[in-house]
Parts: structure tokens; C-alpha cells; sequence
């Protein structure tokens, strides 16, 4: 278990198999450098899953991502993106990063 901000992870390069953002995805200002730290801390074949609240059936003000957000921010940096409804959530699971940047 490690806790840092999205944008500065205090780990090495390719250390984790899996990471997981549970109602954080929506707060992070600059999307492509917290995409960029995540991917290079993960391995080759990991995967990043991400859960928020499904801003396309439930007004939660704000604190929510659309199926289009996590499609947007996710497909830059993953070669396979899979999205999953379960009322009230939206479960994006991206598997596959894309090469990083060392």
C-alpha cells in the first residue's frame, strides 16, 4: 500500500502489477501528469482499475466521472479499456499501459 498524490507517487518505475482509484479520478486537476506518474508505476501487463460514481445517470455535483471522462483520460495511456455499470458506479478497468516515459 503506498498513499501519494496522483501527480508525484513516491515509488519507483514499474513496481505494481495493479492500481486502484476509488472516488479520486474526479478531483485530479492535470489528468496527464497523474496518467503519466500511474503508468510508469506499473509493470507491462498491470492494470489500473478506476470506480466513480456514473455522472451519466446521477448528478453528485461535481464528484462524479462520465463514461466519456474516463474514456478520455484512460485510452491516451492503455492499449484495452473496459467501462462497467453498476448503479450508482462506473468501473473502468484499463489493462495494458501503454510504454512509459522512463
Amino acid at each position: 500500500f503506498v498513499n501519494g498524490s496522483s501527480w508525484a507517487l513516491p515509488i519507483g518505475y514499474r513496481r505494481f502489477d495493479a492500481a486502484v482509484a476509488v472516488f479520486t479520478l474526479h478531483h485530479w486537476g492535470d489528468h496527464d501528469l497523474s496518467m503519466s506518474n500511474v503508468v510508469k508505476s506499473l509493470r507491462p501487463n498491470a492494470s489500473f482499475i478506476v470506480v466513480e460514481v456514473d455522472g451519466d445517470r446521477l448528478n453528485a455535483h461535481g464528484h462524479s466521472c462520465t463514461s466519456k471522462c474516463l474514456t478520455d483520460v484512460l485510452t491516451p495511456y492503455f492499449n484495452d479499456v473496459v467501462l462497467r455499470r453498476k448503479f450508482p458506479l462506473i468501473i473502468a478497468i484499463a489493462k495494458s499501459p501503454k510504454a512509459p516515459t522512463p
